[in-house]
């Protein structure tokens, strides 16, 4: 299981085995919301960009935001989505995984404005996304099915 480590300082990427509740520390790499594609992949968020650390060891500026902070990231079959706010209002973002470059495969899913509503997961096959209500006492949440409009 993929979790987050945490420092004083920092978050670091980390295997739990469920079996042996050993923890082994992935990377010296630092970021939060760690994700992990099919491929052993590992995506860290930096803030304004998300940096790939592949299986071989080797890392990469994945994906990078002139606009805002990234608040959240999660990984599907074919796709990164990515939450992304600025100034109150948030958008989300689908990433392609199957690319040589970078730019040029991504797209603007949803316009979430200033909700309170956060994103949280995507379905596998990319046909329904988990968000939930802002941070209180109460909190709902909710699934939202994917109708392709292409």
């Amino acid at each position: 299981l993929l979790i987050n480590l945490h420092s004083e300082i920092s978050q670091f990427p980390a295997k739990l085995d469920l079996d042996t509740l050993k923890i082994t520390q992935l990377s010296t790499l630092s970021g939060s919301c760690s994700a992990l594609d099919v491929h052993d992949n590992i995506y860290l968020n930096h803030q304004s960009k998300i940096t790939k650390l592949s299986a071989n060891g080797t890392t990469s500026t994945f994906w990078q935001t002139d606009t805002g902070t990234i608040d959240m990231l999660a990984i599907s079959q074919n796709s990164v989505m990515v939450q992304v706010s600025q100034t109150g209002e948030k958008q989300l973002w689908q990433l392609g995984l199957n690319k040589d470059s970078q730019k040029g495969h991504e797209r603007l899913l949803h316009d979430l404005g200033s909700t309170q509503t956060s994103f949280i997961d995507v379905s596998d096959d990319e046909q329904q996304l988990l968000f939930h209500s802002g941070l209180s006492r109460a909190q709902t949440i909710v699934t939202l099915s994917l109708v392709d409009s292409d």
